[in-house]
């Protein structure tokens, strides 16, 4: 009888562990909710900021009067991250249409190519801001539940859905790009007069701020001092490739969204964005962005540590391998503090 009972006490516990993590707990409702500030340890993947306690110089986590660790000091800047896409599966490049149709010799071989390009990963690219010092309220923007198309299998042809849906999403999502702006409006409150709030957005994550940030009201806006795009992404890039490359290599990278060029470029004059706004480029994929968005709208550009790669069979992995590295020059290194007036 006992083994019964705990079977289904165990079974009971699991449903509501797994009710939990797929529930979004952290739903704003009517503008609200409690708390505002969550926990990285509560994170449930479903568009919120969630926050990194505060440690002293011996990495030992502070404390309120309460015994409650310190998520938010007043008395802080506050630096908000979000992240790209992220790739699923090590078997995600077998769903490109590159292998459609191809026979059993060139097949194989096609098939590197596009694993090369298609780089799968398990997570997308985070900062790690649990090792990072203090001096800052750090939160990261985390939408893990919702960039990627598949569950199973993910490769650059699904991006140009995925930028439709932060556009337009299906009826099973939420809009990200709203979610994002409620949490700032839900923290815009917690900003004293003397206190600004810096956000950093890496590759396809820039589209969620562009967005969102037109949704902000004039006053949030105000609060808003920085904001910084570390290799940002569009499907554009694709079209820039193949200009560099001299040939339609679509096939290979992906496909590309016809409106997103003018989208974006709208949003980003008329919310005023692009005058707070400074792109740093390290890969073909910012150096796109840059062309295609930043010269045109006059906006600022730093380049230093633009990495101009051979298109060869090296490139996609080592396209990867700095399209992820900015984020350490960024956080860990500091590399670009100075002259961006950080602390």
């Amino acid at each position: 009888m006992n083994i019964k009972i705990n079977l289904f006490l165990f079974f009971i516990l699991s449903l509501f562990i797994l009710t939990a993590c797929i529930s979004d707990k952290y739903q704003i409702k009517n503008g609200e909710r409690n708390p505002v500030f969550i926990s990285e340890f509560d994170n449930n993947y479903n568009g919120h900021l969630f926050w990194f306690a505060h440690k002293d110089e011996k990495g030992r986590y502070l404390k309120d009067t309460n015994n409650k660790k310190i998520l938010f000091d007043p008395e802080k800047d506050t630096m908000i991250f979000v992240h790209g896409w992220q790739g699923i599966g090590i078997f995600g490049w077998m769903e490109h249409s590159i292998l459609e149709n191809k026979g059993v010799i060139t097949g194989p071989i096609f098939a590197i190519i596009s694993l090369l390009y298609n780089t799968p990963t398990y997570g997308a690219t985070f900062p790690n801001f649990e090792k990072m010092e203090s001096s800052y309220n750090y939160a990261i923007f985390d939408w893990q539940n919702y960039n990627n198309i598949t569950k199973e299998h993910e490769n650059s042809e699904n991006l140009m859905i995925l930028e439709q849906y932060l556009k337009n999403p299906p009826k099973k999502w939420p809009s990200i790009p709203k979610n994002f702006s409620n949490e700032i409006e839900l923290l815009s409150s917690f900003i004293e007069p003397d206190r600004n709030i810096y956000i950093v957005a890496h590759s396809l994550g820039s589209q969620v701020v562009i967005m969102g940030y037109n949704m902000l009201s004039e006053e949030t806006k105000r609060k808003i001092k920085l904001v910084v795009f570390l290799d940002p992404f569009t499907t554009e890039h694709y079209n820039y490739i193949a200009k560099k490359t001299g040939g339609d290599i679509h096939w290979l990278t992906g496909l590309t969204n016809q409106e997103v060029k003018e989208d974006l470029t709208k949003i980003l004059e008329s919310s005023g964005l692009k005058d707070k706004l400074i792109v740093i480029s390290s890969t073909d994929i910012g150096k796109s962005w840059v062309e295609i968005f930043a010269k045109p709208l006059d906006i600022r550009v730093i380049e230093d540590d633009y990495k101009d790669l051979p298109f060869d069979i090296f490139y996609a992995s080592k396209s990867k391998k700095y399209h992820d590295e900015i984020l350490k020059w960024f956080f860990w290194d500091k590399k670009y503090n100075k002259i961006l007036n950080l602390n």
